[in-house]
């Protein structure tokens, strides 16, 4: 590594990086780590908060994104750990492309001349053939990590699904999250978005276009799911009279049969019994072939809003 090299500090924290003990947690001890590297002339830094690097790649970061696309500012890039810079083999790949200036995919400017990258923990120094060889390897293992990770999210939230209870995120319309007295929590139907879901799935099943009720709901000023200034006509009604979630039930990946077919668990009780929801399928799949043969709009019936 050339001495006083122009350097900008890579920090980030993923959102899912919530222990206390964890020092990946803290922006501030990686920037201590970055600086105590006395060959290094730190000019700036890229600092992305709440960012996975397993889900977005570095050119695609708010600040380490900005300063890849101004190549000409600097000639290292520097992390505490590979990790902080990527969780894919392929993104680290990239990234070696692009700074040794060869092509690549992503999407950046050309160097002006070769830029290197540095690890301060993992010992990696794209100058050196060891460093390069280093990098790696422990891209592999990163990469690694990052999938066993989410298979353990995607374990617990299964188990979750199982056991009745609800894993947290956005919840569907017509419902509302309980805390349970035996911790955790559970999906309990909201009285008054469920008459809104009622009178929808009923003056749909009936003939009326669902566009021609969202305007109604619109001039009613009632609530939105979202509670969004945009009103009714910006639901994806379409959407909404097709989930399953209707019945109470959410489908996820992970939950299969024995023979490892998704299954549709159920996580809440209905908003409209079965009979219901399937008429409301049978009258939606009748509009959809009535338009196909017509060329009318779907915004004369279940008009999924984008």
């Amino acid at each position: 590594m050339s001495m006083h090299a122009r350097t900008v500090g890579v920090v980030r924290l993923s959102r899912h990086s919530k222990r206390a003990d964890d020092p990946s947690t803290s922006p501030e001890r990686q920037r201590r780590l970055i600086e105590s590297d006395r060959g290094l002339t730190i000019i700036g830094w890229a600092e992305d908060l709440g960012v996975s690097a397993a889900k977005v790649p570095p050119w695609e970061r708010p600040e380490l994104g900005e300063w890849l696309r101004r190549p000409e500012d600097f000639d290292t890039l520097a992390f505490w750990k590979l990790d902080r810079l990527v969780r894919s083999v392929g993104d680290f790949a990239e990234m070696v492309k692009w700074a040794k200036g060869k092509p690549n995919n992503t999407g950046l400017p050309p160097v002006d001349r070769p830029k290197n990258l540095v690890s301060i923990t993992d010992k990696i120094d794209l100058n050196s053939p060891m460093g390069r060889a280093m990098a790696g390897m422990i891209a592999v293992f990163a990469e690694l990590e990052a999938d066993i990770i989410k298979e353990r999210v995607n374990d617990a939230r299964t188990e979750m699904y199982a056991a009745g209870r609800w894993p947290g995120g956005r919840y569907p319309y017509g419902y509302r999250p309980v805390k349970l007295e035996t911790g955790g929590w559970e999906l309990k139907i909201d009285e008054e978005a469920r008459d809104v879901v009622v009178e929808l799935v009923d003056r749909v099943i009936a003939g009326e276009p669902a566009y021609a009720v969202q305007l109604d709901f619109q001039r009613r000023k009632i609530a939105t799911p979202k509670g969004g200034k945009a009103g009714w006509v910006s639901v994806n009604v379409g959407q909404m009279l097709r989930s399953r979630a209707l019945l109470g039930e959410a489908t996820y990946k992970s939950v299969t049969s024995s023979e490892g077919i998704p299954i549709d668990p159920v996580r809440a009780d209905p908003l409209i019994s079965h009979e219901r929801w399937n008429a409301l399928q049978e009258v939606l799949a009748g509009n959809g072939k009535r338009d196909r043969s017509t060329g009318a709009s779907m915004l004369l019936d279940a008009m999924p809003f984008s």
